[in-house]
């Protein structure tokens, strides 16, 4: 609200998230980011809970599912699909290869913006199954104060699938993604050519970058191991 667009609004609401917090016992933040605003704001007790998959429900990249033309993939809604432009002209570039295609869950036609993509509906369910049709997941980013705030689910839900990932190195893709291991972070369009080349060739990093993102998800963003931890901590609270 500190930052929106209407001068009017911005005026009436711009301290409303920071009263909220600051009347608050408890104040858990998706990412650090979030928790820093809070403890600017003189709230003394923040915990951070980042987002959590039940990862068993995910399923699994396999070379079973292996589609014929080498997949980017992408999924979210269309008020975030405008980020989709920040690897637009790397994807331009891959794409002119005809063996490559980028699939799209949940944006309309009109968010990409002369990027060639197929576009898939998002349904529950048919989620997890047009996950795996991915071999790799983006999340591109800009850098900016909202977009900091962001707290990297579509990362969280390409690796429960297997499935390695470029990324914006914007807030909390860079806890999430351990570069080089998982997935790679992308500071340019350079950056966004190179890595997905790399993956494109290399079906072998895919695979072991697809089992060690599984095993940080079900580490640190899954629901077994941090439901016991916010039970512990609003228990505290109480």
């Amino acid at each position: 609200y500190d930052q929106y667009p209407n001068k009017f609004l911005r005026k009436i609401y711009k301290n409303k998230i920071s009263k909220i917090m600051q009347s608050s016992n408890l104040v858990v933040a998706g990412n650090y980011y979030i928790a820093n605003y809070a403890k600017r704001n003189g709230v003394k007790n923040v915990k951070v809970i980042p987002t959590v998959v039940n990862h068993e429900k995910y399923l699994s990249k396999s070379d079973n599912n292996h589609h014929p033309k080498f997949t980017i993939g992408w999924i979210g809604s269309p008020s975030t699909a405008r980020h989709i432009q920040v690897a637009k002209e790397a994807l331009i570039k891959i794409c002119s290869d005809s063996n490559v295609q980028f699939l799209v869950i949940g944006a309309n036609s009109s968010d990409l913006n002369d990027i060639p993509a197929k576009i898939i509906p998002w349904l529950e369910e048919t989620e997890n199954s047009n996950l795996i049709k991915f071999d790799i997941g983006i999340m591109p980013l800009p850098d900016t104060p909202w977009e900091r705030g962001k707290c990297g689910f579509k990362i969280i839900q390409y690796m429960a699938s297997g499935i390695p990932v470029i990324a914006s190195p914007v807030g909390i893709n860079n806890h999430i993604v351990d570069h080089g291991i998982n997935g790679f972070l992308a500071n340019n369009s350079f950056d966004w050519v190179k890595y997905i080349k790399k993956l494109k060739n290399d079906s072998a990093l895919r695979k072991s970058m697809g089992l060690a993102g599984q095993k940080k998800v079900k580490e640190n963003y899954s629901l077994e191991m941090i439901a016991p931890k916010i039970l512990k901590i609003l228990s505290k609270s109480i």
